[in-house]
């Protein structure tokens, strides 16, 4: 029979997020944001302006809706789009006292792989994806 792992209402995003996550400003290109995704491994930017307040989240699939099919997205490149232009906002957020379990149910109800948390003055400061649920129960 399979170990269960039993995670406490007790765990808070601020424990399992991503700290200081890759961000884009909104006036980046979108072949910048495609260049970030593809170096750093991830589906997902926090969108962030010049003071670092989120602005939203540009992630793969955007990208993807962005060119109306996946062969298109295949063979096409964003010449003179914008992040702000593709981007999904606003971004879903959440606080880094908030716990997993809502976090995860938060995820769930919005159908989004990712949340970004924020601090006080609304500035991302960290992300919390699907994964990390992965990773979380993977590693026991």
């Amino acid at each position: 029979m399979p170990t269960m792992i039993r995670r406490t209402t007790h765990d808070l995003v601020a424990d399992f997020m991503t700290i200081d996550p890759v961000v884009i400003e909104p006036d980046a290109r979108i072949e910048h944001a495609e260049r970030l995704l593809e170096r750093y491994d991830i589906s997902g930017l926090p969108v962030v302006d010049a003071e670092g307040r989120l602005c939203g989240v540009i992630s793969q699939s955007d990208l993807l809706r962005g060119t109306g099919d996946v062969n298109a997205a295949i063979r096409h490149r964003f010449t003179g789009l914008r992040v702000a232009d593709l981007m999904t906002s606003p971004a879903i957020t959440v606080d880094l006292d908030m716990s997993l379990v809502d976090a995860a149910r938060l995820m769930r109800d919005e159908k989004v792989p990712r949340v970004v948390a924020v601090d006080a003055r609304g500035r991302a400061v960290g992300v919390l994806s699907s994964m990390d649920f992965v990773t979380l129960y993977a590693e026991g």
